[in-house]
């Protein structure tokens, strides 16, 4: 009876002393502790006391003295869970959120460790891109933080990580043989590990190891084999994509869809999608926010180019297998309306002047020839005036819309003539009515508006300005949600506006790095 006494005791004593344990706080964005809310100068967050108060006194000073130097702000935030939340978004919007970095400048980073997670992410600002790059951040964190953190002593991988930040954004580094310590670098308490080498020109890793210049032996240290097979399948779908672009596999369907549909969009999305995975996960190359945009551009007007290429070459196969003027005439008038109006018309005028210029002179090709009638006269095509005497009111209001663009060739008295219409980009439909493309959206209004319990009701009015037909088609208005952090937005943005300011209000696009460990 003793014995089962003590074993009751011992498991109560047990479950009192992991339960604080188990039931640990998941930290979000808008809860995580400002340190700038406190009096001094602070920039560590360490709301669950992983870090030493030496340490988080240290790192204080060393981040002020580079604040002092440089107005570059850096943040450290060290959490025991954020719950299934990604460390990387986690630390995105905490840098925008607090605004670490000076707003003008954007010269902020944000170091956070997760510790359920086994994770580290450096935040970079948009103006420190360009000194810590990923390639940076990502050596620093392996080789100075990662060690100290799989032994679980993260007051030195804190201390490591910071003071290379620090000495790398302030440019006042030792030599790599020694002497006097730098100023603004942190000195270690005499219980944490020795440190690496500092670094001169470049940076050194404890090893004494320098960053590699070659590419490749950066790409075998940090991708392996599983980067190398993705970037060779992406290759080979490339290739696959073109060479069927180029030569269709049915040789006699020589036209491919002449507006872009969703599987052409889906199609260059994914490209893009996969572009952004090499560029930023697999190639081995620091790559910022600038570099990123000049090159997704350059692809775009690359994947644009070969498009049009492929187009065009469509219609030198069409002519040589000698289809039908008709045919080829409408493929070709279709081919000229691409892409009017939307945003790739926009962003990428170069490519698309040289493909109208060379459509254009298909079309006056086409248009020039002669065609015959029926009773075998000759026909020309008439000019936009001239051509009105030959369509129906119907078709005289399409043309007025510019929902339809009508092409008229006539004989010489008038007596016989062909038509030709072509669809244009538009807002007008065909009307369930008269058929006429003049059908369009009139007015679109909210009958009953959604909540966050019941959805709410619209109505669409469409209206033909041919033939007056109307009609009205209700639709439902989905149930609204609330956001996880829209609850607790009132009351925290109000504290936050304080301390916000205290940080420069500096924002980050992305750049920046994590390690596990």
């Amino acid at each position: 009876m003793t014995h089962l006494k003590s074993l009751v005791l011992s498991l109560t004593l047990l479950f009192f002393i992991n339960g604080p344990v188990q039931a640990q706080r998941k930290w979000t964005v808008k809860e995580v502790p400002d340190p700038k809310a406190q009096p001094g100068f602070n920039y560590v967050s360490n709301p669950d006391g992983v870090l030493s108060s030496g340490t988080i006194a240290e790192v204080n000073a060393a981040l002020k003295e580079l604040e002092d130097a440089t107005t570059d702000q850096v943040a450290v935030v060290i959490l025991n869970s954020i719950g299934k939340k990604a460390p990387r978004g986690f630390a995105i919007e905490l840098l925008r959120y607090w605004g670490v970095g000076q707003k003008e400048k954007n010269n902020g980073v944000l170091v956070l460790l997760v510790i359920d997670q086994r994770r580290m992410e450096f935040e970079v600002g948009y103006g420190l891109e360009g000194k810590l790059t990923d390639l940076v951040s990502k050596q620093i964190q392996e080789d100075y933080m990662v060690p100290y953190a799989k032994q679980g002593n993260y007051d030195a991988a804190v201390l490591n990580g910071v003071r290379q930040v620090a000495q790398l954004l302030s440019g006042n580094v030792g030599s790599a043989g020694g002497g006097d310590e730098a100023p603004g670098t942190l000195s270690f308490p005499p219980d944490a590990p020795a440190p690496g080498p500092s670094y001169g020109n470049t940076i050194t890793t404890p090893a004494g190891r320098s960053f590699p210049d070659n590419v490749f032996d950066l790409y075998k240290r940090h991708v392996g084999w599983g980067g190398f097979w993705v970037l060779l399948f992406y290759v080979i779908y490339w290739v696959v994509w073109f060479t069927r672009l180029f030569k269709p596999r049915d040789r006699q369907n020589f036209f491919y869809s002449a507006r872009p549909g969703w599987l052409s969009v889906t199609q260059f999305l994914c490209c893009y999608a996969g572009l952004a995975f090499l560029l930023f996960f697999v190639l081995p190359v620091p790559v910022n926010i600038f570099t990123g945009l000049a090159f997704f551009y350059l692809f775009g007007v690359s994947y644009l180019g070969l498009t049009i290429l492929g187009l065009l070459r469509s219609l030198r196969m069409a002519e040589e297998k000698r289809t039908e003027d008709d045919l080829l005439y409408h493929y070709a008038r279709q081919l000229d309306q691409r892409w009017k109006g939307t945003i790739t018309d926009k962003l990428f005028p170069f490519p698309l002047l040289y493909f109208r210029a060379r459509i254009g002179q298909y079309l006056a090709r086409l248009r020039s020839g002669m065609v015959i009638s029926n009773t075998g006269n000759e026909m020309r095509l008439l000019d936009e005036k001239r051509d009105d005497a030959y369509l129906t009111e119907a078709q005289k209001m399409e043309e007025g819309l510019q929902s339809v663009d009508y092409d008229v060739w006539a004989e010489q008295g008038g007596k016989a003539f062909k038509l030709h219409g072509v669809l244009l980009s538009s807002k007008y439909s065909h009307c369930p009515k008269c058929n006429t493309m003049a059908y369009y959206l009139e007015s679109d209004r909210i009958i009953e508006p959604a909540t966050y319990s019941s959805s709410g009701v619209g109505l669409k009015a469409y209206a033909c300005k041919f033939c007056h037909h109307r009609e009205q088609k209700e639709y439902t208005i989905p149930q609204k949600s609330r956001s996880s952090d829209s609850s607790s937005s009132g009351s925290s943005g109000s504290s936050s506006s304080s301390s916000g300011s205290s940080w420069g209000g500096g924002s980050s696009g992305g750049g920046g790095a994590g390690s596990s460990w």
